[in-house]
C-alpha cells in the first residue's frame, strides 16, 4: 500500500508539525523537514523543503490513489478494505516518547486514516515482532 508515493506524501501533509512542536515539546523545539535535525546540518535544510500541513491536500492525494470514506464510518477505504497502518512506537523506548505517538495517532485519525499503534521497550522487542 505505500509504495504509492501519493499515499506517503498525503501522510505527510496530514500531520501537524507546528502543532506537534506547541503540544509536545511545548515551543522548545524546531519543525524539522528531513531526518537531520535542523541543528546539525543547515545546508540539508537549506535544501529540503520538506511538507507543511495541508489536510485538503492530504485528501486530495488519498482521494486520486482511490481511498475516499465510501461507507461515511469516518475511514478512509479503497475496494472495502479501510486504510490502517501501523504506528510503531518505540527507539527511545515508547513510555519516553509519549505523548508524540498518540498525537500523531489522532491527526492521522481526523484525516481519515486508522493507525494502530504497536509499543516497543528495546530494539530486540522490535525485532522479535518483525522476525
Amino acid at each position: 500500500m505505500l509504495s504509492d508515493v501519493r499515499l506517503r506524501q498525503a501522510i505527510n501533509y496530514a500531520i501537524d508539525r507546528e502543532s506537534i512542536v506547541n503540544q509536545v515539546y511545548d515551543g522548545f523545539a524546531e519543525v524539522a523537514v528531513s531526518l537531520t535535525p535542523p541543528t546539525v546540518s543547515t545546508e540539508i535544510d537549506a535544501n529540503v523543503t520538506g511538507f507543511t500541513y495541508d489536510p485538503d491536500r492530504a485528501l486530495e492525494l488519498f482521494a486520486d490513489a482511490g481511498w475516499t470514506d465510501s461507507d461515511g464510518d469516518g475511514i478512509l477505504d479503497k475496494d472495502g478494505e479501510p486504510l490502517s497502518l501501523t504506528l510503531v512506537s518505540g527507539f527511545p523506548p515508547a513510555e519516553e516518547a509519549k505523548p508524540l505517538p498518540e498525537v500523531i495517532q489522532g491527526q492521522l485519525k481526523a484525516i481519515g486514516v486508522d493507525a494502530q499503534m504497536v509499543e516497543f521497550d528495546d530494539v530486540d522487542s522490535y525485532y522479535d515482532y518483525v522476525f
